[in-house]
């Protein structure tokens, strides 16, 4: 539950993180000044903050973590960004460590909050059709491959059939998928159709598939359906999901809640 209190902080770090993407850097004096909180407000906000991969810290002010985080986090919400970093870290569970292991990351901002936390480790494979995924791994301790085609402003992402043949070419592991608004529809959803071929190929050459999804897109409409629940592996979600969808999910495909 969101108290009074919590609902102050998002709003104030909201109002930071704006701040950011309009300056680029923002000093610790003039926010507490203008935001009427202390120094050592704002230095707590902005060690959450950074810990989030929002922005980097420096003597005095705070500057953007990187120039592609603005384009690949959803950052209307810092709240529903909770959300998406626990079922990340949830999902982190079911990808093993190897060298031998491939990865394919879909393009999302809870993919990018997983993908965040594999950039941690090495020794790995990574396929994406993402450009902020791929640039939050050291490409040194990391085999990092970005599938060729038409690039999407919005999102940073790339789709087409160039897309298709590179990601149909390549035996996957772990796929990990977003989705679309899935309300009335009978599974994993994409906003083009370039979008639901790209993650139905990824299921179809994957081992392992999973899907992320924060509870507010079983809410939400999206124009195409990419795979039934019964395709997919596991969906992760969190708690508040409406028990309805819950009952019917969990008949379908093997339903995680965070």
């Amino acid at each position: 539950m969101i108290t009074i209190s919590n609902r102050s902080v998002l709003n104030r770090r909201n109002i930071i993180l704006k701040r950011l993407n309009k300056d680029g850097r923002i000093l610790i004096g003039e926010l507490a000044s203008s935001l009427k909180v202390s120094n050592e407000t704002i230095r707590k906000d902005l060690i959450a903050m950074e810990q989030q991969g929002f922005l980097r810290r420096e003597h005095g002010s705070a500057v953007l973590a990187s120039e592609s985080d603005e384009e690949a986090i959803e950052f209307r919400n810092m709240d529903n960004l909770r959300v998406k970093n626990r079922i990340a870290k949830e999902a982190l569970k079911y990808i093993p460590q190897s060298d031998s292991t491939v990865i394919a990351i879909d393009a999302g901002s809870t993919t990018w909050c997983l993908a965040r936390l594999l950039a941690q480790r090495s020794r790995q494979n990574i396929i994406t059709s993402s450009i902020p995924v791929a640039e939050l791994f050291n490409k040194d301790v990391n085999n990092v491959y970005m599938l060729g085609g038409l690039m999407r402003q919005k999102d940073k992402s790339v789709y087409g059939q160039w897309a298709l043949n590179c990601i149909n070419s390549v035996g996957i592991s772990v796929a990990v998928l977003g989705s679309g608004g899935t309300k009335s529809m009978d599974g994993l959803c994409a906003v083009t159709f370039d979008d639901a071929k790209l993650k139905k190929a990824m299921i179809r050459n994957s081992e392992l598939s999973i899907a992320l999804l924060d509870s507010t897109k079983f809410q939400k409409r999206s124009m195409v359906e990419a795979a039934k629940w019964e395709e997919i592996d596991y969906v992760i979600t969190d708690s508040d999901i409406e028990e309805e969808v819950r009952e019917r999910l969990s008949k379908r495909t093997n339903l995680i809640i965070v």
